[in-house]
């Protein structure tokens, strides 16, 4: 039986934050491109797979491969495919959380899977299967991308292209601690659809590759050449602390600001493709990518105070 294809409701963000939403998408030449690194990457990974599910099987109660919805390009939903590194039913008591380096849900062998990005392998078949490319915007849960999107001004024209197992964004900054993180990694991302080509795309694939092997981060940026946070025009600093940051999506709860209703489970599906996307716009896309570029600096219009007691919490997994 034909599985139907739904969508996240992106709409009411279209009038004002979804202009790369209409007028940018994934290129042809990159399905060819991840299809042709794809297969001869997933063959010579098989035997390590294996090896990793036998092991994840054996010193943890559970299935050995973890599925979770995701948001794709053009808001399409989609089951990710992950080796399970947490503990199972980890969100029964938290629901929907981002995870910390040092989360108290992981496994041992989930903590060493983690820390070398080994339990995103199977990502490798929704590559396959066309819902992901090699390189892209991290894919997010849909859980948290109504609650980002009204928080942060154009964070929707992540969507116009298929998410990555890695990204530009994903090397030149840590993970995400609160939505200030966001912020920044959604001007990378931007820079990213506007820049992505075959050449740039197989220096992050190598620079990625470098990185596991836990190669110094300034060295991979110095053989690849590839370009930096000051190229971008992104600002330098440290993550910032807990008690500093704007809560996390995930207590951003409260009233959608742009739909007037309340945002617990406040994600809605739609049968068909996004509608409006392929609407005709109103000049050229150069024309708006300046205020796109400023849009991931506006302030964080943090969600009502007091709309979620369980206080910071942490984000998720990759």
């Amino acid at each position: 039986m034909h599985q139907e294809i739904r969508y996240f409701a992106l709409d009411r963000w279209l009038s004002t934050d979804g202009k790369f939403l209409r007028t940018r998408r994934t290129p042809r030449w990159k399905t060819w491109f991840d299809l042709c690194l794809c297969v001869p990457l997933l063959v010579l990974a098989l035997p390590i797979m294996a090896a990793i599910a036998l092991l994840v099987r054996l010193t943890s109660r559970g299935p050995a491969v973890f599925s979770q919805e995701r948001v794709g390009e053009r808001g399409r939903i989609y089951t990710l495919y992950k080796f399970r590194s947490m503990y199972v039913d980890a969100e029964e008591r938290t629901g929907p959380v981002w995870a910390t380096e040092d989360d108290p849900r992981q496994t041992p062998v989930g903590r060493v899977l983690r820390r070398m990005h080994l339990d995103e392998l199977p990502n490798l078949w929704n590559v396959l299967r066309g819902e992901m490319s090699l390189v892209g915007p991290r894919p997010e849960r849909p859980e948290f991308v109504e609650k980002l999107a009204d928080a942060i001004p154009g964070y929707v024209n992540r969507l116009a292209v298929r998410p990555g197992i890695t990204g530009l964004a994903q090397i030149l900054l840590p993970s995400d601690q609160c939505v200030e993180d966001v912020q920044r990694k959604l001007k990378v991302d931007l820079y990213y659809i506007r820049k992505q080509s075959p050449w740039l795309d197989l220096k992050i694939l190598a620079v990625t590759a470098l990185r596991v092997l836990r190669v110094p981060l300034p060295w991979c940026l110095a053989i690849t050449r590839l370009p930096t946070l000051r190229d971008i025009g992104v600002t330098e600093q440290p993550v910032l602390s807990r008690s500093a940051c704007t809560a996390d999506p995930a207590v951003l709860s409260g009233p959608s600001r742009r739909s007037g209703r309340g945002s617990h489970d406040g994600h809605e599906w739609v049968a068909g493709p996004l509608r409006g996307v392929r609407a005709a716009t109103e000049g050229s896309p150069e024309g708006f990518e300046e205020n796109l570029e400023c849009s991931a600096h506006a302030s964080v219009k943090p969600g009502a105070a007091g709309a979620d007691e369980r206080g910071s919490i942490s984000g998720p997994p990759l």
